[in-house]
């Protein structure tokens, strides 16, 4: 056993003793948290995870622990949701974008944007204070690498992702985040008369596109890893499903130049993905089908690939679309899932913090690998396995279980 694995099997081995003393180990490989058995242990435990490269902070008065989660409460908890907002407004007025070709007052940014420059400033000021943006003397901005990404047209770029998440319809259904956890049903009908998140959409093109965009950006930062993570060799058709403007779906053929494609999404989605597709050079290798997976699915593929779809939907729901498919694919078809697993512990997790998202908007969940197994088997599939990739999903994959 290494150094790190026995001072982290000493602090867990305390944690299940102590009652009184908290250790908040900050940085460590694994992100744990311990309760110590008293304060002499936790010193001595704050310096034996020091010495195998953490940082632990020592608290031994419960009212300071209190008043700390007080302070991340009203203040830190606060301050992010400021963040996500006055990131979204920047990245809104394209900031970013004009200040591309070098530094600019706050009045010309006023100027472009008309807004009011004061407030403005006030905005400007408080990004760079986060390390967004760089303020130099007399109220002039300057672009930095971390606001590069707000750009619109850049590889990776981030600003269709921060504009959906500051839309006001967005944020409404995170307000009803009670509503979710007593009812155990999507906050998105509570919040906004609409039961279901895809009919408010499909209501409102524009919110429906900044939607779209979203997802693409989103899909965009792990495309490569996803078509790198997987051999695709013996697939002669891939169909992507609800797989939006086909950001996903050409990479992967980009990178397997023998495979056809098909994208399947609803009208309205395959309308907008035309144009997307036909900027690519496997615009020929593309075919475009409209229709509804609660009904049915193209026929005929090798493999059916969702990246972000079986999460939007509970358990029935997402039977129905494993069901489909099962029934669509080719003898020896394989269904892969994109998606985060939830592992266990109590590290930081990606997938764990996009559950409540789906708890609360589109009423699906996030699974364990355990669930994606059950889940399967209740469709008729086999889990065949699970591979990670360079990103924060995993490819998930399954096969007839006939």
């Amino acid at each position: 056993m290494s150094r790190r694995d026995a001072v982290l099997a000493r602090v867990r081995q305390a944690s299940e003793q102590g009652r009184q003393y908290r250790v908040h180990l900050r940085d460590v490989p694994d992100g744990v948290g311990y309760i110590g058995a008293g304060a002499d242990l936790c010193q001595r435990f704050a310096a034996e995870v020091a010495a195998v490269g953490g940082q632990a902070i020592v608290v031994t008065d419960l009212a300071a622990a209190r008043e700390r989660l007080l302070r991340l409460l009203l203040i830190e908890a606060g301050a992010k949701s400021a963040i996500v907002w006055q990131h979204e407004l920047l990245a809104r007025l394209g900031i970013a974008d004009l200040l591309a070709g070098g530094p600019k007052s706050v009045e010309e940014l006023a100027t472009a944007t008309d807004m009011h420059a004061p407030s403005l400033y006030r905005v400007l000021r408080a990004a760079a204070s986060l390390g967004v943006f760089v303020e130099q003397e007399n109220q002039v901005f300057e672009l930095n690498a971390n606001a590069e990404p707000l750009r619109s047209n850049v590889p990776n770029s981030l600003r269709d992702i921060v504009i959906f998440m500051g839309e006001d319809w967005h944020w409404e259904v995170w307000g009803k985040t009670m509503y979710s956890v007593r009812t155990g049903k999507s906050a998105w009908g509570h919040a906004h008369n609409e039961e279901d998140v895809f009919d408010y959409f499909r209501k409102r093109p524009d919110a429906f596109e900044v939607f779209n965009r979203a997802m693409t950006s989103l899909t965009a930062l792990s495309a490569k890893a996803v078509s790198e993570g997987y051999d695709f060799t013996g697939v002669k058709t891939l169909v992507d499903i609800a797989g939006g403007h086909g950001r996903l779906l050409t990479e992967i053929l980009e990178a397997n130049p023998s495979m056809q494609g098909i994208l399947f999404d609803m009208p309205q989605v395959i309308e907008g993905a035309r144009e997307s597709v036909a900027k690519t050079n496997v615009a020929d290798r593309v075919e475009f089908a409209p229709g509804d997976f609660f009904v049915s699915v193209p026929a005929g593929g090798d493999a059916y690939m969702m990246k972000h779809i079986i999460h939007d939907w509970d358990d029935e729901k997402s039977l129905t679309i494993l069901r489909n498919i099962k029934q669509a694919m080719n003898p020896g078809g394989r269904v892969l899932l994109v998606e985060s697993v939830i592992a266990d512990g109590n590290n930081q997790d990606f997938g764990k913090l996009m559950d409540i998202e789906m708890l609360v908007s589109p009423g699906g969940k996030e699974r364990t690998a355990a669930e994606y197994e059950d889940l399967f088997k209740r469709a008729g599939l086999r889990l065949t396995r699970i591979l990670p990739t360079r990103s924060a999903y995993s490819i998930i994959e399954a096969v007839s279980a006939d």
